[in-house]
Order: structure tokens, then sequence, then C-alpha cells
């Protein structure tokens, strides 16, 4: 019978091996596509992420340049603003005539937007930048609209408003990060370009391309969401309508790349720029995933063939382990619940010493040893007086309470070698 019982568990152990393996083959194959999809995946979100934070520290570095133009020319403001301010004494064709001097010789007159009002005569004594002159308070009002900083400074029947159009800081910026954009460089054929959405119902002209620099040659041309990839789809139709409704898109497109006549799949990211218009955006061809995935799932196949061997093997020695620890578990639960079992047989259940069937069995055994070896055994008994009394009085709740406590305080009392037994009654 045991000879039988090991063929079928070796049987059995076979069979599962080989369901195993066969399983594992076939798992294989479609484990293969699904890693390829997710290795394909895994590496887009790698390159949107790039993608997005690339564009978003231009975007930070945009803001960081336009705060640092104007806090410069609000310096310069200021400086200016407290060349005049001093000069309250002075008669007033003076003053006209010393402002108009030091804004005339300036290298960069254009850089300032001033206008002096004489407050008496009503009208603009000085005026270089041929400001429309209506009265000091809406004129002031309309030069204030335009300007990144400016001050006013009074003197007398004189008012000097000084300041710096917020379009020349813009044109600073704007140059800048033209000239930053060109000098970055990624790998992979990535590169920054910048689109300046005039229009945003789209159409023949909505945009026009302001920084590109892989087609340098392109900046300033126009742009059309009817325009098309190689595979005819409209990728600023589909970049237009991504900015409009969240302010940021990524896009897939066909396009070629630079200086070769292959045309390959890009993966692009374009956030939107409010305070320009731009369309900023950043892509990177993805041609390089697939030979990437193919070399990959190669060594995997060449990896998972070992395994299966390997497998095979280790699910052998498991199922081999497995039984014996599973006869053990079953042999020490038996001797577990038996010990158990029988200490519930041996034990009072309202005092938890031992009960008379114990008492009983242990006695017969001490009678045997005494019978052969003359081993003696001394047995005390006691009750406890007047029992029923306390029943009839208390109740029986009381009465157990009495035979608990009567048995915890007589287990304190005796050796560890003695054995203490609830007799009945």
């Amino acid at each position: 019978m045991k000879g039988k019982y090991r063929i079928y568990t070796l049987a059995l152990m076979i069979i599962i091996c080989v369901i195993i393996g066969v399983t594992f083959m076939v798992s294989a194959a479609r484990l293969e596509e699904i890693y390829k999809q997710q290795t394909l995946l895994s590496i887009q979100e790698t390159k949107k992420a790039f993608l997005k934070d690339t564009v978003n520290n231009l975007i930070v570095d945009i803001d960081a340049l336009r705060s640092d133009r104007r806090d410069y020319y609000a310096a310069l403001v200021a400086e200016t603003s407290a060349r005049f301010d001093g000069m309250a004494d002075m008669p007033k064709d003076s003053y006209v005539n010393i402002v108009s001097e030091y804004f005339d010789q300036q290298a960069t007159t254009e850089t300032w937007t001033v206008i002096m009002w004489d407050t008496v005569s009503d009208e603009a004594v000085y005026n270089p930048n041929a400001i429309d002159e209506i009265n000091w308070e809406a004129t002031v009002e309309c030069v204030e609209s335009e300007l990144a900083v400016c001050e006013i400074i009074e003197l007398g029947d004189l008012q000097l408003l000084i300041g710096i159009d917020q379009e020349l800081i813009d044109t600073e910026v704007k140059n800048l990060i033209h000239d930053r954009v060109h000098q970055m460089s990624f790998s992979e054929g990535g590169y920054i370009w910048v689109n300046e959405i005039t229009n945003f119902e789209g159409g023949d002209g909505y945009a026009f391309r302001v920084i590109h620099p892989n087609l340098p040659e392109t900046e300033g041309m126009l742009l059309s969401t009817e325009m098309t990839d190689e595979k005819g789809e409209k990728l600023y139709l589909a970049e237009l309508i991504g900015l409009k409704a969240q302010g940021e898109v990524y896009n897939m497109y066909y396009f070629k790349k630079l200086d070769s006549e292959e045309v390959a799949k890009k993966l692009s990211y374009s956030k939107l720029y409010e305070p320009y218009n731009w369309a900023i955006g950043m892509g990177m061809y993805l041609d390089d995933l697939q030979a990437f995935t193919d070399k990959t799932n190669a060594e995997s196949r060449a990896l998972a063939s070992r395994l299966i061997i390997g497998l095979i093997l280790f699910f052998t020695i498991v199922v081999l382990l497995g039984f014996g620890v599973q006869i053990s578990i079953e042999r020490k639960s038996y001797l577990m619940a038996k010990s158990r079992l029988e200490d519930e047989a041996n034990r009072d259940a309202l005092t938890g010493v031992f009960n008379r069937r114990y008492g009983t069995s242990l006695m017969t055994e001490l009678f045997e040893d005494f019978k052969k070896h003359g081993h003696s055994t001394m047995i005390m008994m006691f009750d406890i007086d007047r029992f029923k009394k306390i029943n009839d009085t208390y109740g029986h709740d009381f009465g157990d309470e009495t035979l608990i406590a009567v048995s915890r305080s007589l287990q304190i009392l005796i050796r560890s070698t003695d054995t203490y037994i609830r007799w009945g009654g």
C-alpha cells in the first residue's frame, strides 16, 4: 500500500511539473507581448515626463527673465526719478530744459516713455514719444496700462511721468529666450520650438513660427491648422484644440528627420504660455523604441528557455519538500490536537484543575508502580465545610466562584510535582 502511495505521489509530481512547464511556455509568449507593450508605454511615459519638465523649466526661465528685467528697469526708473526729484527750487523753464536735455541725450531714448505736463496751461511741455494728449489724468491712465514700471514726479505746476514700456521688456526677454533655445542641445533628435498664436480660432495664418533651432530659416513663417504631417494628420489643429481645452497637450505625428528623408514617429508636448500666447513645444522621435524592445525580447526569450528547466527542477524540489513538510505539519497538528483534547478531557470545566477521570487513571498508574517497584504515594483529600449552605444562601454562581478561588489558592501552595484533582461534589 505504501509503495502504491509513493508511485501515485511521483506520478502526481510529474504531471504537476509538466503542467507547470507547458503553462509557463504558453504564458511566456503572452507575457512577452505584454512586456513589450508595457516597455513601450514605460519608455513613452518617461519621455513624456522629460518633455513636460523641459518645457516647464523653460517657462520658469522666461518668468525669471521677465522678473529680472522688470527689477532692473524699476531700479533704473527709481534712480532717474531721484535725479529729478531734488530740483524743487528750480524755475519751471530750467527744469523743463534739464529734463528735455537729459532724455534727448540718452543713447537709448526709445527705452523711456516720458511726458511732462504743465498743469497751469494744461498741456504737455515735453512729449518725445508723441503720446496722444487729452488731459493729464486721461493721459496717465492710458500710458500706465502699457508700462511695466513708472513713477510720477510732482514739481510745482509740472508733472513728470517716466516709465519703461512692457513691450520693451518682453522684446528683450523674447530675444534672450530665442538665443538660449538655439544654444540648447538634446539627445535623440529632441529640440524645443515656439509658435506664437495670433488667432485661437485657427485657420490660415493662425500662428507664426518664433523659434525653431532645427529649421531656423522658417522662423517667422505663417502656420495653418490645415497643415498636415507625413501621414496626412493635421498636427497644428490637434495642438490648438488641446491648448484651448487644457492649456497643454501631448501629440503623436510623423515628421522627417533633420538632414534625412526618413520619416519617423514623433512624440511632442506643447504648453501655452499665456503672457505671450506662445505655444512652447518639444518633441522626440520614437523609432528607437522598437529596436530596444526587440533586443530586450530576444534576451528575455533566451532567459525564459533556461528558466523552464530550472523552474521544473525547482518545483520538483518544492513538491517533495512540501510533501514532507505537510506530513510533518499534519503529524504535529495531530499530536497537538490529541494533547489538547486529552487535556480538555482531563480538566474540570469550572476550576481548570484535573478532574476525577484523570485522577482515577493517575492513581491506577501509581498503584501499579507501587506493586512493581514499591514506590509510595501520598494522597490527601479534603472538602469545604458547609458548602451547601453557601450555595443555598448566596446561590450556585457564588458557590462556583468559591470553588474557583479555593482552587487558585491551593495551586499556589502545592509543588510543581504535585497533582491537584477535583474529585467531585
